[in-house]
């Protein structure tokens, strides 16, 4: 396949460019400007499109001949930011025959087909928006309505909702489970493994247009 990546050079970005090396895809990386040295050890395999996600003819032209589109969602200009939003409609409209994965959050993610949200749940987003705002580093609302977006589009998007995602070795594929369920609350996924379950996913018709929530395999 032929598939883009939409954050490459974050933490869990080059995880995503060495996944789809491994599997031998053709990798097209999106990064910021001054994000671009991140990926020089990629330099040679993938082709960099340097700009910004917000842009949509920066998307144009990285999703362009693309049989996959993997977006790692991030909201991390502020109040008032509409980053994220700006991203996922660029993605939505520009690789709409694609096979799109998008990343996501249990938190910030997490209604989706009638489901409730617990009040632990509902207190943890109120106050990680409060921190946010105080702070000034995220708009969650952003992250919210970007989510939406996604939901109610008709591509064969996938949404994968991750824990915490840490450092370290492969733990094995992350297994998914229904959100409130309790082998998927307060756990922690490997960045390797998140990758893994991303990139996979873009083959697995059974996850279009499903918002599975995962994590660590048990041992």
């Amino acid at each position: 396949m032929k598939v883009a990546i939409i954050g490459a050079s974050g933490k869990s970005g080059r995880f995503l460019v060495m996944e789809c090396l491994a599997k031998r895809h053709e990798v097209v990386g999106v990064c910021r400007p001054a994000s671009v040295a991140k990926l020089a050890e990629f330099a040679d395999r993938i082709t960099i499109v340097a700009g910004h996600a917000s842009d949509r003819a920066v998307i144009r032209r990285a999703v362009k001949g693309c049989d996959g589109v993997i977006t790692i969602i991030v909201a991390p200009d502020g109040r008032g930011s509409t980053y994220a939003t700006e991203t996922v409609r660029n993605v939505l409209a520009e690789a709409a025959d694609a096979r799109l994965v998008f990343s996501g959050s249990q938190g910030a993610s997490q209604i989706r087909d009638g489901e409730t949200r617990s009040l632990r749940n509902r207190l943890e987003l109120t106050f990680g928006r409060w921190i946010a705002w105080v702070l000034n580093v995220a708009n969650i609302s952003d992250m919210l309505a970007s989510t939406e977006l996604i939901y109610a589009s008709t591509t064969r998007w996938t949404v994968v909702r991750a824990p915490w995602l840490t450092e370290g070795e492969s733990q094995g594929m992350p297994v998914t489970s229904a959100l409130g369920d309790p082998v998927v609350s307060a756990n922690e996924v490997r960045r390797v493994d998140f990758a893994k379950y991303m990139v996979a996913a873009l083959e697995d018709e059974s996850l279009v247009r499903q918002a599975p929530a995962i994590a660590r395999a048990r041992r």
